[in-house]
């Protein structure tokens, strides 16, 4: 077993949410409080238990500014434990005979063994900060340094400068607007329909754009971050799902058809991308058939767009599932296992009985759901409300 160790070892004083130009790791080793100890303890034991062979780049990863890296090195040693967990034998980058391509991970338990290959789904619309970085992200963090008892703030930002502005120079000016209002009177006005005050900050060539909205009495007073609401980025929500079926098609069509079946392990980050919209992405999107003068004719079928068809010509039949992880972060390993959406039509099908909620269709693409009744308790050994944060 090796003694690296992923975060270093200091007094942690600082509990501040995390800043807008910080790193994910940067914040998972800054912040203070039991919860997030638990999260590291909960880290490090996992990757002491990952193969000493492979623990250098993974460690490298998770250490990484670069958020992509580090979430998906993140989401490789959760695959990895949940396997284990699940009493399955793993290796990781095993060789194949048709491509010098190597998947993450073998998978093996008596005689059942499948390849699982990880990808994160970095969703194209939601917040850009929290990330590292970024002239953006440095107008979110100045803002969230001012402070007001009554307000919250959304932000959108209308003009880009040339010039980064000094913190001062957002801080003074919103904090004097937001003392100018009375919260009271601000909810009133929400409630007849007129809308937040905004207030519009031009500053450095930037033009920032607020909109003030109340804290519910019982919180006014306590200090946090003072943005509530971020700008979208990214493309439309329908664009999402055939990202994500894009995503899982370059994943598929990595390594040929291997001798065994490939299961390709997605942690999907989007929060605009359900069970909907993923069954879409995989059997198709959804349409209503019907012959002109016969209204008993009316029925819903899938177009043939999505990434699995039953053909002919079969489509994506070289993975025979899907592990969809919805949000699986370091500090939600408890709330929920991942979805295993199984390929009806896959050329090697697989054969592995597995404990999760698994989704697959019909050969008329009628899609449905088997549940089963594990719990991230009984995997990991973690309660439904760890690490303890309120929910």
């Amino acid at each position: 077993m090796s003694t690296a160790r992923i975060f270093d070892d200091f007094l942690r004083t600082d509990p501040a949410p995390a800043y807008d130009t910080e790193s994910s790791y940067d914040f998972l080793n800054r912040v203070a409080g039991p919860q997030w100890e638990l999260v590291r303890n909960l880290i490090e034991q996992w990757f002491a238990d990952y193969p000493v062979a492979a623990q250098a780049d993974l460690r490298g990863r998770l250490q990484n500014d670069d958020y992509a890296q580090h979430i998906g090195a993140w989401w490789e040693l959760y695959t990895y434990t949940l396997f284990c967990r699940l009493g399955y034998r793993v290796s990781t980058h095993p060789k194949l005979t048709n491509t010098s391509r190597q998947p993450d991970f073998l998978v093996t338990r008596d005689e059942v063994s499948f390849y699982v290959e990880c990808i994160v789904f970095l969703s194209g619309l939601g917040p850009v900060h929290g990330q590292g970085g970024g002239e953006r992200s440095w107008i979110f963090e100045a803002t969230n340094q001012a402070n007001d008892p009554n307000f919250m703030v959304d932000i959108e930002i209308r003009r880009v400068g040339a010039e980064r502005p000094k913190a001062a120079e957002i801080v003074r000016p919103l904090e004097d607007r937001l003392s100018s209002l009375d919260p009271d009177e601000v909810t009133e006005q929400i409630a007849a329909g007129m809308g937040a005050p905004e207030y519009v900050l031009p500053v450095r060539g930037w033009i920032i754009e607020y909109g003030a909205w109340p804290v519910n009495p019982e919180a006014r007073g306590e200090r946090g971050r003072l943005i509530g609401s971020y700008p979208m980025t990214g493309g439309w929500i329908d664009n999402e799902m055939l990202r994500y079926r894009d995503v899982v098609k370059r994943k598929g069509g990595h390594y040929g058809l291997p001798d065994k079946p490939l299961m390709v392990a997605v942690l999907n980050t989007s929060g605009f991308l359900d069970g909907d919209e993923v069954a879409e992405a995989l059997f198709g999107s959804g349409a209503v058939e019907y012959y002109e003068g016969q209204p008993d004719s009316v029925r819903s079928v899938r177009k043939r767009d999505g990434y699995w068809r039953q053909g002919p010509p079969k489509r994506g039949s070289r993975v025979c599932a899907i592990l969809d992880g919805e949000n699986i972060y370091p500090c939600r390993v408890a709330a929920r296992l991942p979805k295993l959406w199984v390929n009806p039509w896959a050329e090697n099908p697989i054969q592995a009985t597995l404990p999760f909620v698994s989704i697959t269709a019909h050969d008329t693409g009628e899609v449905y759901q088997t549940d089963c009744g594990t719990s991230t308790d009984a995997v990991f050994d973690l309660s439904a409300d760890w690490p303890g944060f309120a929910r």
